[in-house]
């Protein structure tokens, strides 16, 4: 995954932010990467409008069934 990748989050995941502190997910969600990695096991997403903090073992590549990775921007147009 790269950065600007759009990723899936499933639900019950816990994200940290510096702001709010340590919050599960009440469902599942869809956000951008904004770097892979942040440590040894983070990464830095941007979720519902602030940066937060989530394992990358809990976020996947958007797909949609039958594709690789819909997450790509197609800039030909």
């Amino acid at each position: 995954m790269q950065v600007g990748d759009l990723v899936y989050i499933p639900q019950g995941v816990y994200i940290y932010s510096t702001a709010h502190g340590t919050t599960q997910t009440p469902k599942p969600v869809t956000a951008v990467l904004i770097s892979p990695q942040t440590s040894y096991f983070a990464a830095k997403v941007f979720l519902e409008g602030r940066e937060v903090f989530v394992k990358r073992e809990h976020i996947y590549p958007l797909t949609r069934k039958g594709e690789q990775n819909v997450s790509k921007i197609h800039r030909s147009l």
